[in-house]
């Protein structure tokens, strides 16, 4: 039951043009980056040249890159839309057309339920993580394997953020582990569009309303204060991109984590027993 309802995902169309939006962002941001160190590099007394002249291969990866928009586009602005879109609309039509509850007949409610729980989580990692691995072998195939230099102005990362000593030390490993992370994150993020099913009326707020709670949590973290201001540090909006915004620890990130993935799974289990679907 698992294998198939991954592979009916990886088949769908909303899997597909998920996939193709991340790749294009990807595509584009290697292209941009390309082309402004190949300009850069021939002003040779630029003070752009300076700082860059012994650019790494992170800084050619969309999650290190300090030098396009793209990255903040790509990890802060479409990344929960991305999660959320494959899973979330093939589940809508399912229940839409009383194809949940046929299935549920069959294999039962605990099982369905696993099942549902663990492709969407799958899914929506995937979709997330293969742009940002892609442009991660692009950036080796033209870039010097080469820790960024302490003294490089472009870097949003030190020895306190996440990983920072293996950020410096061992960079390939620091970039490994982010691909990691993400791939939680945003298999957190694809599971919420279970519960949103029984709740929106269209495909199109399923994909959307991920990424405006996101721009929601963006604005209170910027506005909010004293305790509540240290709360908000924990939303992914904080530790999703490898361009560290704020220092956020290892325990603060499985507690956030954790935190959403129970409030997932008690939303999508209560919502759907409520509708009379689990």
């Amino acid at each position: 039951m698992l294998r198939l309802e991954i592979k009916k995902v990886f088949e769908s169309k909303s899997f597909l043009l998920s996939l193709i939006l991340g790749m294009l962002i990807v595509l584009l941001q290697a292209s941009w980056v390309k082309k402004y160190l190949e300009v850069a590099y021939m002003d040779s007394e630029s003070l752009v040249y300076s700082r860059i002249a012994d650019v790494s291969f992170l800084q050619g990866w969309i999650g290190q890159d300090p030098f396009s928009a793209y990255a903040y586009m790509f990890y802060l602005v479409l990344f929960p839309m991305l999660a959320a879109m494959p899973y979330g609309a093939n589940h809508f039509k399912e229940h839409k057309l009383g194809y949940d509850k046929n299935v549920i007949c069959r294999i039962g409610k605990r099982k369905y339920f696993i099942t549902k729980y663990i492709a969407a989580f799958f899914s929506g990692g995937m979709v997330v993580t293969i742009p940002s691995v892609i442009s991660l072998m692009w950036s080796m195939t033209w870039l010097p394997l080469i820790p960024i230099d302490l003294s490089m102005a472009y870097t949003g990362v030190n020895v306190d953020s996440l990983w920072g000593e293996i950020f410096f030390e061992h960079p390939l490993l620091y970039a490994l582990l982010y691909i990691a992370l993400d791939f939680v994150i945003a298999g957190v993020f694809s599971t919420c569009s279970l519960a949103l099913t029984f709740i929106v009326k269209s495909e199109f707020q399923i994909m959307i309303f991920p990424m405006l709670i996101n721009i929601f949590l963006v604005e209170l973290l910027n506005y909010a204060p004293g305790v509540l201001g240290k709360v908000c540090r924990m939303v992914p909006y904080c530790y999703v991109s490898p361009y560290s915004l704020v220092a956020v620890s290892g325990w603060e990130i499985i507690l956030s984590l954790s935190i959403l993935m129970v409030v997932t799974l008690f939303t999508y289990y209560y919502v759907g027993r409520k509708g009379d679907v689990l």
